[in-house]
């Protein structure tokens, strides 16, 4: 299975394949972007969190985060185990920048489905990984026996 990373604007533009294809849409504010869809597309996960690792000390009362959590790490995993029952050729993940967030569930489920990562972390492309994501998957595809 192939993971390809987007950003939340390419996303909106980008051509679907005309093959099984599934794609999780990662967003803040819970407006999830509407996307080219075809007789393909097979699923699509909507998740709302922030960018963050932790909640910091001092944070604005008035601004509420979103984490992410275990739960949303199960939502992941769950959602990439049935699309691999559906023959899935590629999943799109995106997030607004299409650097961090996405990423980070893109580089955690490539290392447990497909035994490798670099991509994300050599420092050749954009992605800066969100390790809070990235761990939360990995250990969740770990829980799964799926590494």
């Amino acid at each position: 299975m192939k993971f390809v990373v987007y950003s939340r604007a390419t996303m909106m533009v980008a051509n679907p394949p005309e093959k099984n294809w599934g794609v999780i849409s990662i967003c803040e504010d819970g407006i999830f972007p509407e996307i080219h869809e075809n007789e393909f597309l097979r699923g699509r996960l909507n998740l709302q969190f922030h960018d963050i690792d932790d909640y910091k000390n001092g944070e604005p009362e008035h601004e509420e985060r979103i984490l992410f959590d275990e739960s949303m790490a199960k939502r992941i995993v769950d959602f990439v185990i049935a699309l691999r029952e559906k023959d899935i050729s590629v999943i799109y993940v995106h997030c607004l920048m299409g650097q961090c967030r996405s990423a980070g569930v893109a580089a955690a489920l490539d290392k447990a489905l497909n035994g490798d990562d670099m991509k994300y972390f050599s420092g050749s492309g954009p992605y800066r990984p969100n390790m809070r994501v990235y761990r939360g998957v990995l250990n969740e595809c770990h829980e799964r026996g799926l590494l």
